[in-house]
This record gives C-alpha cells, sequence and structure tokens, in this order.
C-alpha cells in the first residue's frame, strides 16, 4: 500500500464543539499521536468542506486512489462529509514521521446519522507546507472484505533470508509431497501484504493452503531486493505488491514422450516402457478453423495441406497417420 499525505487545521472551539456532539469523536484524551490528522478528523466530524479542503495540497495536487482507482482530493472530500459521521473512531495501524513529513495508515469505523458503522482503511501522506501539513497522498479502501491487520509487526519478511535457498527447499518439498510453490513477493513495509498474510492463515483458505509450499521473497526497503528472483519467474512489479507466482514441480512419477524426441537423448534414472497401439488405443488430434481466425483463409488452406499427401509423408515419418 502506498503512502500518502495531507492535512488541514481546526480551531480549538470547533473541535471542542465536535467532541461535544458525541462520545465517538477523537477527543483530548483519544489522540492518534499525530495532530494534524486529529484536526482533519474534527473538520469530518464537523462537516466543514471549507475547513477540510484545506487538508489537502493543491500545489503538488494531492493524489488520491480509492478501491484502486485514482481519484482527487475533490471526490475525497465529497466521500468523507457524504458519510455524515456522528463521530469516528481511528485504530493506528502504522504512524511514522519525520520533520517536515509524515505517514499514517488506520483503520477508521464511522458512526453515521442511522446508527450504523462504516468501515475504512486510508494510508495517508502528509507534509508540512509552510505552516500548514496537508494530504498530499492518500490510498483508501472502503468497507474491506478482507480482515484488515492492526498494527504491521509481524516478520512475514524476514531481512536475513536467502530467498535462493528457501525456494530450492521449497522445490524439494513440493515435489516430495505433490505441492505446487507458491511464492510471494513483497514487503515488511507493505500493508497489502500483511492484509494478505492474514488472509493466507483463515481457517476457511487452509485446505487451499495445503496444496502449497509458500515462500515469502522480500524486496527490501527499497523493494528491489531479489529483483533477480522475480524476472526468473517472470513476475512484473511494475503494479505493486504483494505479486503472485505460482510453479509446478518437475517431478512426475510417469510422463508419456514420443519416440522420435527420445533420439538420441539418455535419461539416467528413468526405466523406458515403449507403448504402441496395440497396449493402448491412439491418441487423436484434431484440427479445425475457428470462427474467430483472423486469417480464415490461411486457416483452411494449412488445414487443405495436413490432409494432402504432401504432409502425409512427414507426418509418417515422425509415426503418425492421417484421416
Amino acid at each position: 500500500m502506498k503512502n500518502g499525505f495531507r492535512y488541514s487545521l481546526l480551531t480549538g472551539a470547533l473541535l471542542l464543539a465536535s467532541i461535544a456532539q458525541t462520545g465517538w469523536a477523537q477527543s483530548a484524551s483519544k489522540t492518534t499521536g499525530f495532530d494534524p490528522l486529529d484536526r482533519w478528523v474534527g473538520a469530518i466530524v464537523a462537516g466543514d468542506a471549507e475547513v477540510l479542503k484545506n487538508f489537502y495540497s493543491s500545489d503538488p495536487p494531492a493524489q488520491v486512489e480509492v478501491n484502486g482507482i485514482m481519484r482527487g482530493a475533490d471526490a475525497d472530500v465529497r466521500f468523507w462529509l457524504g458519510l455524515k459521521a456522528r463521530g469516528m473512531n481511528l485504530e493506528i495501524v502504522r504512524l511514522k514521521q519525520r520533520p517536515g513529513a509524515g505517514s499514517v495508515i488506520f483503520k477508521a469505523e464511522v458512526r453515521i446519522a442511522s446508527g450504523e458503522t462504516v468501515n475504512v482503511t486510508d494510508s495517508q501522506g502528509w507534509r508540512q507546507q509552510g505552516d500548514q501539513w496537508r494530504i498530499v497522498g492518500a490510498e483508501r479502501t472502503d468497507a474491506p472484505h478482507l480482515t484488515q491487520p492492526s498494527d504491521m509487526k509481524k516478520n512475514i519478511y524476514p531481512p536475513e533470508a536467502d530467498a535462493h535457498a528457501e525456494i530450492k527447499e521449497a522445490e524439494e518439498k513440493a515435489a516430495a509431497g505433490h505441492r505446487r510453490i507458491l511464492l510471494v513477493f513483497g514487503a515488511n513495509w507493505c500493508y497489502d501484504c500483511h492484509v494478505l498474510d492474514l488472509a493466507f492463515h483463515r481457517p476457511d483458505f487452509a485446505a487451499v493452503m495445503a496444496g502449497y509450499e509458500v515462500v515469502h521473497v522480500d524486496l527490501g526497503d527499497d523493494g528491489k531486493k531479489n529483483a533477480d528472483v522475480a524476472r526468473q519467474f517472470d513476475v512484473s512489479l511494475d503494479k505493486g505488491i504483494p505479486a503472485l507466482a505460482v510453479a509446478e514441480s518437475e517431478q512426475a512419477d510417469a510422463v508419456f514422450v514420443y519416440k522420435t524426441d527420445l533420439a538420441g537423448v539418455s535419461l539416467p534414472g528413468f526405466e523406458v516402457f515403449p507403448v504402441t497401439t496395440e497396449d493402448a488405443p491412439p491418441i487423436f488430434y484434431t484440427a479445425s478453423v475457428s470462427r474467430q481466425s483472423k486469417n480464415p483463409a490461411q486457416a483452411h488452406a494449412f488445414i487443405d495441406y495436413c490432409g494432402s499427401e504432401a504432409a502425409r509423408a512427414v507426418w509418417a515419418k515422425y509415426g503418425f497417420e492421417t484421416n
């Protein structure tokens, strides 16, 4: 999950007024630990559009992603005000601050006018612009379907792990247990990686996960660690993480190989049993022209050739018969 930034000022009187309206709003006795975020919450509960909008950077424009779709700051303001929140309870998953910047991931439980609650997960990046703190980026997930982590302390991707060695070990276990290998590319700083890990450990998912040897491949703080492993398994990281790859075990109890493919090939450890049409029924391969063919004329010409005398001679050379 990407980090974003945002902020706005809220007067002490207005904040006290919003707290008086509902015991759900963030209060002085229960702050988030990041004052700009506390005032942002106060603006939402107060329904103050002008103050709330001022918490979003206009230069550069705040980048807001909602459920995987890019939106603007105005859309984010409309969403929060549209809830008509009577109160908000924030659970901080991660908060990082440094001079002039901060990032926060939180789970919000919003009480609306009907008395129902709306759950939202938000990741915000904040910057200090002059004497004002503002959000410069955010990634919001509305009513998340998957369980959200309460913190990101779990060491899913140990930095000292040797990905190559772990994959080799997983390949041996998968081959012995007739399972597949599931490679999960991610990092401990990635919020969605922690969400996925919780999903993997759901009781109703246990039967599915039993069919895999799981290897977590750490991409490091810069997202570039083990890049060679990603290339090896043709995993694109351009669209973010976590990214998954499934590898099949290359071992099998028995395989079918065409006789012509065995010419001059040594297979140590394998015992070859020739199978003829007298031992088993023949295997039929059919050919036809698809309605979606981009060049039906050439497709028909190829089918006609496959049944010609010239083609029959080629098929016969490699042990095939044509009808």
